[in-house]
């Protein structure tokens, strides 16, 4: 079930890098890839190219993921909340010292 509310949590879907993040952060001892086939096995998850990026995102479909979201204590959510926007910062941090030289002239 962790793994379908944090899907649901993310309505624009994740990439396995971002769900290797998030799940890490949950403290989760087992693989989400082992959780994952129980979701593809009920057809609740759809496969999106980013085309930004050329990375797989994984995503409940919309109704799906509006139902999960409902199922959500009030107080997940806010752990769940705090667990993507921090792992989206880090993220966003590593980016710009990837990039932050090419940006200034020297």
């Amino acid at each position: 079930m962790k793994l379908f509310f944090l899907l649901a949590m993310m309505p624009g879907g994740a990439t396995e890098t971002e769900l290797d993040q998030c799940w890490f952060n949950l403290g989760e001892k087992t693989s989400w890839r082992s959780v994952i086939f129980q979701l593809e096995k009920s057809a609740l998850i759809e496969y999106k190219l980013c085309t930004s990026t050329q990375e797989r995102k994984i995503q409940l479909p919309v109704f799906i993921g509006s139902f999960a979201e409902g199922l959500i204590k009030e107080e997940d959510k806010q752990i769940y909340h705090q667990l993507i926007v921090g792992t989206m910062h880090t993220q966003m941090v590593d980016f710009y010292k990837s990039i932050q030289n090419t940006l200034l002239p020297n």
